[in-house]
């Protein structure tokens, strides 16, 4: 006679570690499985992944022991541990008998003491499992379990109907103590979810397992875990499940002692925090610090005098350098058929943007699309913006440092025809241009902005919305075109060398012709006046390359450009004509992305938020400033979905977080250097990130986003939205790492034809970048490095990091870059 019930112990703290595999989903874990506190005459199982690849869900089981044994419900479940509802067993049945449930057939039979793939299995018994049958299709498939006398099941193989094949292998077999849980629960930081309710699973526990929040916020209860263990938690309610699942969270815990929110952070919650003096001296000091970091910096690593320029603040030497590089733009928009359509287009909505995308894709197919002309623009389209109003009015702007002269490709596309003063007197600056005329921006201190050119013998000056003043300006502290800048500022007087420009100051230039600025910006000009100044004409053009935010797709059409800056890939384009520019393209245009991206006030306000939330969990933390309510604080991306794409590819232009509070533009790679730039500023003790760019095997194409860590916990920001459920790095084994960039540095690991040569390129050390990779694979064991054959759907195969270390890492093998 078999006694099953002494083959499935389900005392309070049975523990049996596992290890689970699953080929065919790239699952490799070691899971805590736990008997945890539960009412009379049922058990509760609590899954618990600790470390491993692949995706695998934290689970909880609720079952019952009465003339059987076997799973009622998952509180909650996915696979694996759902391969658990599989498990029906008789109190008792005789050697060689078998029974059924739910269409499924089992057979016992005896074995003995025995050694069942390594695991010792006493008294053992072999159940055989024909579910193939069952009415739930992943269920279906035949199994295997060995059930070892007080230990319970050490061995459990499964060949599920879809051709997958799961494993799990008890690696260590024991009985726990109970731990106590204390910490506090409140719905938004500051107010305490009283009667809220904290446990293991959200069906019913044992009293001891489930914590009610008192009136103070806090709460306890007791559990069973060795490493970690996921706390859920919500308002409580009566039934079978006793926490309301769908307003509920999930929490995995490593310690015994937690702070926890509901995370119920409205707009209203985030204004009221707005308010605080607390807030705008964190904000206003983040910023200044980061602006200051960077300018002094800018003096000798050439790397943050283009993020800089990338910012395009008016606050350089050398403003005249944003017309070049617009006029860049305008080459592609004023010849490029369809950008009249693609600049009609205004929507939120990424699948709205998608197919009206594909509709004027269609009319250039058919050759009857609309090229853009100046001489059709009207300025009339659009309404001005302030410049704090792009940022939400956040504290942390610098009145004068943070007055931008967008991207004209991005100010072009600026959500709702909302455009700051300076981008619409540019808008007029190049119609009038397009006309033949010689124009001028005029500039004043607060940002206001007009157009200067000579018509008839007199200057005419035009205000941004196309109004024609007679009166002059106050404060005009900026005029310039595109080779000659007057800027008493930054000490720039051009008008010897250009008449033009002379007639405009002295027609409108007065003895007022400083910005009036604040102690900090003072204190920030004279560093930007010395760290802002050109080299040479190389340093020169990279300033341009980054202003003019040139990326992938463009590489085909500013050859000259492309040849100077990436002359050995160049070479090896020019015989092959990819659409695409190299990965060493990808790599710097990130690394500098992120930099610039902590100069803009759209950074402090949410990097200030992240460390409002520093002593959280990461899961809390990030699920608040990357979470489904972000709209509040970041604007630069259509909710729940990715960016947009501006133009008529996403790769044309490498868009920074100050075009996508102002456009919404941006793809993955773009959002994850947004990303990046806040965990940066924000700098929280602990925490590492990683923007992470991969290739797929199943599809073409590649993606971009940001693994996450902190001490046990880990999460990915993909799109600028925040996922606590996988680590990038070995999430699935179709996604491949081919190119990593960290604060520190970047490393290009492989590339595509025609640049692949086999070489690693990198800004770090050979030292260094060794570190690196060995410490990404502490990171993810099973993590795969891409590598280009050519073969298969993609082209792509995975190589394991540890064997492309062993391979590929050696110094002959590597070619440094110094930025």
């Amino acid at each position: 006679m078999i006694n099953f019930v002494e083959y499935f112990p389900t005392n309070p703290g049975h523990y049996i570690l596992y290890r689970m595999t699953d080929e065919k989903r790239g699952l490799n874990y070691t899971v805590e499985v736990v008997s945890q506190y539960a009412s009379s005459g049922e058990f509760l199982l609590t899954f618990t992944g600790i470390n491993g690849t692949g995706y695998f869900m934290d689970s909880a089981l609720s079952g019952v022991i009465r003339n059987a044994i076997y799973i009622r419900a998952g509180c909650p479940s996915a696979l694996p541990a759902s391969y658990w509802f599989l498990i029906y067993l008789p109190l008792s049945t005789e050697n060689g008998s078998s029974w059924s449930w739910q269409s499924a057939w089992y057979t016992a039979t005896l074995l003995g003491n025995v050694t069942v793939n390594g695991v010792h299995c006493k008294e053992c018994v072999r159940v055989n499992i024909d579910s193939t049958s069952i009415r739930w299709d992943y269920l279906r498939g035949r199994g295997v379990a060995y059930f070892s006398k007080e230990a319970g099941l050490v061995d459990f193989e499964f060949n599920a109907s879809d051709g997958s094949h799961f494993e799990a292998r008890a690696l260590q077999v024991k009985n726990l103590k109970p731990r106590t849980i204390s910490g506090v629960l409140t719905l938004d930081f500051v107010n305490p979810a009283v009667g809220y309710r904290v446990q293991v699973a959200y069906c019913r526990v044992g009293k001891a397992g489930s914590g009610i929040v008192n009136s103070q916020g806090r709460f306890k209860l007791q559990v069973f875990f060795e490493k970690a263990i996921t706390l859920r938690y919500g308002p409580s309610q009566s039934g079978y499940f006793d926490i309301n699942v769908k307003k509920s969270k999930e929490t995995k815990v490593w310690k015994d002692n937690v702070v926890l929110s509901m995370d119920y952070f409205t707009k209203q919650s985030f204004e009221k925090l707005r308010l605080t003096k607390s807030w705008k001296e964190l904000v206003r000091t983040m910023h200044f610090n980061a602006w200051m970091d960077i300018a002094e910096k800018a003096g000798e690593l050439p790397q943050y005098k283009y993020a800089i320029y990338e910012s395009r603040t008016l606050a350089v030497d050398h403003p005249e350098i944003y017309l070049q590089a617009d006029e860049l733009f305008n080459e592609l928009l004023t010849t490029h058929p369809g950008m009249w359509d693609y600049y009609m287009v205004r929507t939120d909505n990424f699948y709205e943007e998608e197919r009206l995308y594909k509709e004027i894709q269609e009319k250039i197919n058919e050759g009857y699309a609309d090229k853009f002309s100046w001489g059709r623009f009207s300025i009339n389209q659009f309404k001005p913006i302030g410049y704090r109003e792009i940022y939400y009015n956040t504290s942390a702007f610098l009145p004068f440092i943070d007055l931008r002269l967008y991207f004209l490709g991005s100010a072009l596309k600026a959500a709702g025809w909302r455009a700051p003063p300076l981008s619409m007197a540019e808008f007029l600056y190049f119609k009038y241009k397009s006309e033949g005329v010689n124009p001028y921006l005029v500039v004043t201190g607060n940002g206001s902005a007009f157009v200067a050119y000579e018509s008839g013998g007199t200057v005419k000056l035009v205000r941004y919305d196309g109004k024609v003043v007679n009166d002059k300006p106050k404060n005009v502290v900026l005029v310039f075109n595109d080779r000659y800048v007057w800027y008493p500022l930054m000490g720039r007087n051009d008008t010897s060398k250009d008449p033009g420009l002379a007639e405009v100051v002295r027609m409108y230039a007065t003895k007022d012709d400083l910005p009036n600025l604040t102690e900090e910006e003072r204190s920030l000009i004279k560093v930007l006046k010395e760290n802002t100044e050109f080299n040479n004409e190389t340093d020169e053009l990279w300033a341009l390359y980054f202003a003019a935010r040139l990326h992938a797709t463009v590489w085909p059409y500013y050859p000259e450009i492309m040849e100077r800056l990436y002359p050995k890939e160049y070479e090896r384009w020019e015989n092959y004509k990819s659409s695409h520019g190299p990965n060493v393209m990808y790599c710097k245009n990130a690394y500098v992305a992120m930099i610039s991206n902590e100069l803009s006030p759209g950074t402090a306000m949410v990097a200030g938020l992240m460390r409002k939330l520093e002593n959280q969990s990461l899961d809390t933390m990030m699920s608040i400033v990357f979470g489904d309510r972000q709209w509040y604080v970041i604007k630069g991306v259509n909710l729940h979905i990715a960016g947009l794409d501006l133009w008529f590819h996403s790769e044309l232009f490498f868009m920074t977080i100050d075009d996508g509070f102002l456009s919404h533009g941006g793809n993955c790679i773009m959002m994850s250097t947004m990303a990046a730039g806040i965990l940066r500023l924000a700098d929280v003790p602990g925490l590492e990130y990683y923007i992470a760019g991969m290739q797929y095997t199943n599809m073409i194409g590649g993606h971009a986003n940001v693994p996450v860590f902190m001490g046990k916990e880990y999460g990915t920001i993909n799109n600028l939205k925040w996922d606590n459920k996988f680590n990038e790095f070995e999430a699935d084994p179709n996604i491949l790492l081919e190119k990593i960039i960290t604060e520190n540095g970047w490393a290009m690991l492989v590339d595509w034809p025609p640049y692949n040569d086999g070489m690693i390129r990198t800004t770090f050390t050979f030292d260094g970048l060794l570190k690196l990779l060995e410490h990404l694979e502490s990171l993810a064991p099973g993590m795969k490095i891409a590598k280009f054959t050519g073969e298969g759907v993609s082209g792509w195969t995975g190589v394991p990091l540890q064997q492309f270390i062993d391979e590929k890492v050696r110094p002959g093998n590597v070619i440094r870059y110094p930025w």
